[in-house]
């Protein structure tokens, strides 16, 4: 009878433990959500401020440059206001994007589709680095759900970032498998310059960046994407030697799910704060 009454209590501790780490993980969510909601708010009040000068600047430059020769003095400084305020407005769009992500919409994605419809967007910029595309996807893998745009743009950051990063003759390439756990692993490969390991923990924050050229956002926002798709993100890479940058999410029932408890945990925390609302003005009635 002890050893009966031994494991029932064992399985309630279980049981008990399984709904704490829940209720841990739900708190995580809706504290994130304000912190991010806050942030946003922040961030679009920024954005808007800087917006009203810099759209003038940029116009007013461009069509400046118009109508000056390729040889004048002033073509050169003129091109350079043109080109910083183009990554201006680059920033405040991912800075925007970055504080206020928007919940991703899933549906089928055929990597091979979107992978080479990236590749055809950059084809003119590979072929003046003299680098070889390759996707290596393949053909009857199952299609992971993902949102489309979200990862349209998350490709297209890794793969301008690993073309800059490759000289000529090298290679970059975008190769997809589904893992045994029905998840599926996305690696975009490069053979270029690589990253020095004690920079590797760096590359996914805000505004940094390893070229002069850059504005830093590229990979922090493909972080926030991976992050939306409940998913992981590392980075294999050494000087010389090249870059591997491996993405892993889950397979479309646990997204679903997983989705799905983080709107219902939001829903929840709306609910809290108009029921808090309520008592309060109840309360000074």
């Amino acid at each position: 009878v002890n050893g009966r009454l031994y494991e029932k209590l064992l399985e309630h501790a279980r049981t008990l433990e399984a709904a704490y780490d829940r209720i841990r993980s739900q708190q995580k969510l809706i504290v994130q959500g304000q912190n991010m909601a806050a942030l946003g708010q922040i961030a679009e009040a920024i954005s808007h401020e800087m917006r009203n000068p810099l759209a003038p600047i940029g116009a007013f430059s461009r069509s400046i440059r118009r109508e000056l020769n390729h040889d004048s003095p002033f073509a050169e400084r003129l091109d350079t206001i043109v080109h910083e305020a183009d990554r201006l407005e680059r920033v405040i769009a991912a800075v925007s994007a970055m504080a206020s992500p928007p919940r991703p919409v899933l549906e089928p994605v055929s990597l091979n589709q979107l992978v080479h419809e990236i590749f055809e967007y950059y084809k003119v910029d590979s072929q003046s680095h003299g680098t070889t595309l390759a996707v290596e996807v393949p053909s009857d893998m199952p299609w992971p759900h993902l949102d489309v745009h979200q990862w349209r743009q998350l490709f297209m950051n890794l793969v301008a970032n690993a073309i800059t990063a490759t000289p000529a003759g090298g290679r970059v390439t975008v190769s997809a498998r589904q893992r045994d756990d029905g998840g599926f692993r996305i690696t975009v490969a490069d053979t270029g310059v690589g990253v020095p390991e004690s920079e590797i923990p760096k590359v996914f924050s805000a505004f940094y960046t390893a070229t002069p050229t850059g504005d830093g956002m590229g990979l922090n926002v493909v972080a926030q994407i991976v992050k939306l798709h409940h998913g992981s993100i590392h980075v294999e890479s050494a000087p010389n030697e090249g870059t591997q940058v491996h993405i892993d999410v889950p397979g479309p029932e646990a997204l679903h799910r997983w989705l799905q408890e983080q709107a219902d945990a939001s829903v929840e925390a709306d609910t809290a704060d108009l029921n808090d609302v309520s008592v309060s003005a109840f309360r000074r009635g």
